[in-house]
């Protein structure tokens, strides 16, 4: 089976990508991309980036490293697009892992099946490795994979057919109506929450490469593949860039998944809905009182980006 290149997108954190790294030790992926984003213009962070670019020099299970560094802050919105599509040209697949994310055994065995399995799969777009959902809230627990309308951004993988129509505009998202979004989300609720995504995201007040990946997954009626079980643990909530605070759900303990049944590749046409409306509920907070707090949230955002 191809293995896929490793994209680690890193910044100013040397003792979490040292964490990523270490977790990915034992597995040893042959080829290892790194996209780091180039420092602030100050002191301290021209240091923290160069202790980051100390931790990927101690990577020596592979001589197959690149690395992407930048002489200048692009910032989330920018860097993650740009490295993304530097990594998949090369070989046309990719793994995407966040420093602040430490990999199971199985993580790297899982995306690169699913790489391999949906490779032809032109209604797939994305496969995610970091799972939120409890197995109760699961169709079918007892196979590996679920498909989604929601694509997780922590530790992920494409290919080029895909990743080829990532659209940074988000124009066509802005133009939904309410209907039309209601439509693809299930509930007026998830429909008022994305539009306010988009909007934010448009305007500037939310700065976010994920949202306009998600726009473009829809756009095209791409669907992602998930885990029906946690692959990776992730601990950049609390000091994360753009994830402050804490989260409003239970993070799940990673588990083995090579042990499930494989799932039927051409059984996965529509999304699980149970575990998606799962998700849209408690992650992106589309039920009645999470549109209040959305949009006191973007009131908010926007009256601060009206001050930068």
């Amino acid at each position: 089976m191809p293995e896929a290149p490793v994209l680690i997108l890193a910044y100013n954190r040397p003792d979490q990508i040292r964490g990523l790294i270490d977790s990915m030790r034992p597995q040893a992926p042959k080829s290892v991309l790194v996209g780091i984003d180039g420092p602030k213009e100050n002191s301290i962070d021209k240091e923290r980036v160069e202790k980051v670019i100390k931790e990927v020099e101690a990577i020596n299970w592979t001589d197959d490293v690149q690395v992407l560094e930048r002489k200048s802050n692009l910032g989330l919105r920018l860097a993650v697009p740009d490295a993304v599509t530097w990594a998949v040209s090369k070989v046309g697949r990719v793994i995407v892992v966040e420093d602040d994310v430490r990999v199971s055994k199985d993580f790297f065995p899982y995306m690169n099946h699913c790489l391999e399995d949906y490779k032809n799969e032109q209604h797939i777009g994305h496969v995610s490795g970091y799972n939120p959902v409890p197995k109760k809230f699961t169709s079918n627990s007892n196979v590996r994979s679920r498909a989604s309308l929601f694509p997780e951004s922590y530790a992920w993988a494409t290919w080029d057919r895909a990743w080829s129509s990532y659209e940074d505009d988000l124009s066509w998202a802005r133009g939904l109506r309410l209907g039309q979004l209601k439509e693809l989300t299930g509930s007026m609720q998830a429909a008022v929450v994305w539009k306010m995504n988009f909007s934010d995201a448009d305007s500037g007040a939310i700065s976010t490469w994920a949202y306009r990946w998600v726009a473009s997954l829809w756009h095209n009626k791409l669907l992602s593949i998930s885990p029906n079980v946690n692959l990776v643990d992730y601990q950049g909530q609390t000091e994360g860039t753009h994830t402050k605070g804490s989260r409003s759900w239970a993070e799940l303990e990673t588990e083995e998944i090579m042990q499930l049944e494989p799932e039927s590749v051409p059984s996965l046409k529509l999304a699980d809905a149970l575990a998606d409306n799962w998700i849209a509920k408690n992650i992106f907070r589309s039920t009645n009182l999470g549109v209040a707090r959305r949009a006191a949230e973007s009131l908010v955002l926007n009256a601060m980006r009206s001050k930068r």
